[in-house]
């Protein structure tokens, strides 16, 4: 049924893709006889954000630049903002 909807979604190739991701996850469960632990939602997210990081750092560094990362806080937005939108007649 699940392969069904990724076919009808994403495509023919996604949905083996997916499906194959599925039976080796099954495999190695059932053959090293360990538990299912969910990664959670951002595990793919910092993955591909940290692969990201590596290879645009390694681009600057072919290009003769040294780089060094360090995070920017962001700011703290409040979700719903939007009385703070200036009106036509709160503009100056």
């Amino acid at each position: 049924m699940k392969d069904t909807i990724v076919y009808a979604r994403r495509g023919k190739k996604r949905a083996l893709i997916a499906g194959h991701s599925q039976l080796i996850s099954v495999y190695l469960i059932l053959s090293t006889g360990s538990r299912y632990h969910e990664l959670g939602a951002q595990y793919m997210q910092s993955k591909i954000e940290q692969k990201r990081k590596v290879y645009l750092s390694s681009e600057l560094k072919k290009l003769g630049y040294n780089v060094s990362l360090t995070k920017v806080p962001q700011a703290v937005t409040p979700i719903n903002n939007t009385d703070q939108r200036p009106t036509l007649l709160e503009l100056p």
